[in-house]
């Protein structure tokens, strides 16, 4: 969270909640999602949430980013935003690379998802 910033009483954030899966019976990695970033008025605002623990929300399971087969987690992530949300106008999603539990080896890319919001 922005720890090193004050936050009021008051304040605006971004929630998304999703549901990683992985269909091969290999053990898999996935960090989840590792950064949004909001743009508005000609401006973005990014947002680390891999790196720099913004993300607010206690526990969920996908938290433990291994994946022992074909199994699938949900997993949620809160993030206070000094945008206006009246004003975004579309917002990326990045989320990470999957790798092999067991050899690191690279199995996707990390992928970029946008969606236009229509005010």
């Amino acid at each position: 969270m922005y720890t090193d910033e004050p936050i009021g009483a008051e304040f605006n954030y971004f929630y998304i909640k999703y549901t990683a899966e992985n269909t091969s019976d290999q053990d898999v990695t996935f960090s989840g999602i590792n950064e949004i970033v909001l743009f508005s008025e000609g401006k973005q605002e990014k947002i680390e949430v891999a790196y720099d623990w913004k993300d607010f929300i206690d526990y969920d399971e996908a938290q433990d980013s291994d994946y022992y087969g074909a199994v699938s987690k949900a997993g949620e992530v809160g993030v206070v935003i000094k945008t206006d949300p009246t004003k975004v106008e579309k917002v990326r999603v990045v989320v990470s690379e999957s790798m092999s539990t067991e050899t690191y080896e690279i199995l996707s890319d990390a992928q970029n998802i946008e969606f236009e919001i229509a005010n």
